[in-house]
């Protein structure tokens, strides 16, 4: 990755665009394609929009992998709308996680209460 960024680095709302450049090799162009996901797949930039949920739908794609590149691949292959449907399936599948990560959390600290109350006559469950 070429960029002047660091972990903890703050970038001027006057930045450049292009804050960084990320480059991937491989032996094949699927291993390239896999490393490329992958070093997108740990970016994590905040405060600024950035083009990676795009690039993560392009490389994803089928068309992409099967080399059917041209200078009109977003519009002939309908990137954008695929990016929206792509951004929507990620906020459900996180609010998804969240839920049940609030449920087993709720649960687990449920349980170590009652374990308590059944160990102390003297406290008063009102948990059920």
């Amino acid at each position: 990755c070429d960029t002047y960024l660091y972990s903890g680095c703050s970038v001027s709302p006057f930045y450049d665009s292009l804050m960084a450049k990320l480059c991937t090799w491989g032996q094949t162009f699927e291993e390239s394609r896999t490393r490329m996901l992958s070093a997108l797949n740990d970016f994590y930039i905040e405060g600024v929009e950035t083009s990676i949920p795009l690039y993560k739908t392009i490389l994803n794609s089928d068309e992409y992998k099967n080399g059917e590149l041209s200078t009109d691949f977003l519009k002939r292959y309908d990137m954008i709308d695929r990016l929206t449907k792509d951004l929507k399936k990620e906020k459900e599948e996180k609010s998804e996680a969240a839920i049940a990560a609030t449920i087993i959390h709720s649960e687990y600290f449920k349980s170590r209460i009652q374990n308590r109350a059944s160990n102390n006559p003297n406290w008063k469950n009102k948990l059920g």
